[in-house]
């Protein structure tokens, strides 16, 4: 049960870095 929290987690960590990366292209990009 407790590793599968944490590979949510991990989930979860990695959907956000991936969103601030996109934005950080956005914004790199001027759109």
């Amino acid at each position: 049960m407790r590793t599968k929290k944490s590979a949510e987690l991990n989930e979860l960590a990695s959907k956000i870095f991936q969103a601030k990366e996109e934005n950080k292209n956005m914004i790199h990009f001027g759109i």
